[in-house]
């Protein structure tokens, strides 16, 4: 199916999107990470447009301009969703349609994953999944591991506490350079990740503590998008670990560790 034949599809075969819709998209997806509200508080703000503005202005950790986005969209739900499948049906139709797809790129990665996950065990693993560090896991919760020919050299996790995994997306070139072992480069990124003060102030807030996003957002007093942006490299190099809780993800940093890693690959021979 085309990506224009999959869209005339989609908004054809979509409900009418409400009000009600939207409090069970915003209470489920979104606002529970973003926020962790109420369905109660939820169901007031989408009745309410002054109350949304409230809101937002005085809780939500986001930037000027996503507030705006998301104030639009709890005012007009409908609107909104008309201009998604627009974005989406543009998209298919003038980047998706023009990509060049090398199927075997994509096996031979698979072929390298299995083998490298084969070899190498639990800390490939870890690479993997972005450091995720797994406590009270459940046996029937899985790690879904998805290889993503556009993302190329990235990761995304996609983690939810209510869902029954997690999915990650690995970008098919990262598979083989994730087993990179120079310690000269991985000291160089590791410092190259301390080289921002928002990144050290985080490292700082982060020793001997155990904190959800939202939390340290609120603690930086940076927005979602800022707050990812800084940590994202403190996480890669394995200087903030990442832990699965029961019912949370939150992050972590040891100082004794953190101070072994930047220190363990500069010190002279004896």
């Amino acid at each position: 199916m085309t990506a224009r034949k999959l869209g005339r599809s989609y908004r054809e075969d979509s409900l009418a999107f409400s009000k009600r819709d939207a409090k069970g998209l915003l209470s489920d997806r979104v606002w529970s990470k973003v926020c962790r509200i109420h369905e109660s508080i939820m169901g007031r703000i989408l009745g309410d447009q002054l109350e949304a503005l409230v809101f937002l202005t005085d809780k939500a950790v986001l930037s000027s301009q996503q507030k705006a986005v998301m104030l639009d969209f709890i005012s007009s739900p409908e609107s909104m969703k008309d201009d998604f499948l627009h974005l989406l049906l543009w998209y298919g139709e003038h980047v998706y349609s023009s990509v060049q797809y090398e199927d075997e790129l994509v096996a031979e990665s698979r072929r390298s994953l299995e083998r490298n996950l084969s070899t190498f065990g639990n800390d490939y693993l870890l690479k993997l999944t972005d450091n995720m560090h797994n406590e009270e896991l459940e046996e029937e919760r899985k790690m879904v591991l998805v290889l993503s020919y556009f993302i190329e050299n990235a990761q995304r996790g996609i983690l939810h506490p209510r869902a029954k995994n997690d999915v990650f997306l690995i970008g098919y070139n990262s598979v083989s350079s994730l087993l990179e072992s120079d310690p000269v480069a991985n000291a160089s990124r590791r410092y190259g990740a301390l080289s921002n003060s928002n990144r050290i102030r985080l490292l700082n807030s982060l020793f001997g503590e155990r904190l959800t996003d939202y939390e340290l957002s609120r603690k930086m007093k940076l927005s979602n998008a800022e707050l990812t942006e800084t940590f994202s490299a403190l996480v890669a190099c394995g200087l903030v670990k990442t832990v699965r809780e029961s019912d949370r993800i939150v992050f972590t940093a040891e100082r004794e560790e953190v101070i072994d890693m930047l220190t363990g690959e500069i010190k002279g021979k004896k």
